[in-house]
């Protein structure tokens, strides 16, 4: 699916403004601490409907591969990397369930001050 520039230029721009939800502070980073606890709420929840994603994000884990600061070129090139056998409704549907989540946990974070 990633062979398709348009398809991945599309992606990108996607994945652009996820990061945007996910710069918690921001500050152009997404702290690795944050991101892995959106990922763990994910993994909990999605695990079935997108198992491949968890798995890769899983093994990136094992290898410790994952700097712990990433900008959002790097978060890009990450969430491709989880995503690269996902077609496109796959990959529209999980960056959906994504957002939703991160709607909630920000609800949660934020949401009783």
């Amino acid at each position: 699916a990633l062979g398709d520039t348009r398809e991945a230029k599309r992606r990108a721009g996607i994945i652009d403004q996820l990061f945007m939800k996910l710069d918690f502070n921001c500050s152009g980073y997404i702290e690795f601490h944050e991101l892995q606890q959106v990922m763990i709420s994910f993994a909990l929840k999605k695990r079935d409907q997108f198992p491949k994603f968890v798995t890769r994000w899983e093994s990136l884990i094992d290898e410790a591969i994952i700097s712990l600061e990433m900008d959002k070129n790097q978060f890009i090139v990450l969430v491709q990397h989880l995503t690269a056998d996902s077609g496109p409704h796959e990959f529209d549907t999980l960056i959906a369930a994504l957002r939703q989540m991160l709607t909630h946990l920000d609800s949660l974070l934020h949401g009783s001050r």
